[in-house]
């Protein structure tokens, strides 16, 4: 199979801050070994962003070999709403990676701070 329909992973994770998108295949396997101690192997989808936030690259295990897709994003004002904690890998949802891939942050605006004791003039 060339590409899993995104449903048919176990986990999304997105490594959070930059990644050298120099990286190929191998250069990312180390990464997820040696850096998040995760394994590459497992049927997961890793997800990777360089510094200029316009690309991100994909990494998943197919059975019998590797699979990397790469996404650059074109325009004005493109660009990524990546998490930028350094050395950590987080899990998110299908609909947290629909919203970065359309522009939006994976995690959602906290509303209105909750008001304890309402004073009215």
């Amino acid at each position: 199979m060339l590409l899993k329909n995104i449903e048919e992973y176990d986990h999304i994770y997105i490594a959070c801050g930059y990644t050298d998108m120099r990286k190929g295949i191998d250069g990312l396997v180390q990464i997820i070994l040696s850096q998040h101690k995760q394994d590459p192997y497992s049927n997961s989808l890793f997800l990777f962003c360089g510094r200029r936030r316009k690309y991100f690259k994909a990494l998943s295990w197919e059975q019998n070999g590797f699979s990397l897709y790469y996404r650059r994003f074109d325009g004005s004002g493109a660009s990524l709403q990546w998490p930028m904690r350094e050395s950590e890998m987080e899990q998110i949802t299908i609909a947290q990676l629909q919203a970065l891939v359309d522009g939006f942050t994976v995690y959602p605006h906290v509303g209105f701070e909750p008001i304890q004791n309402p004073i009215y003039f």
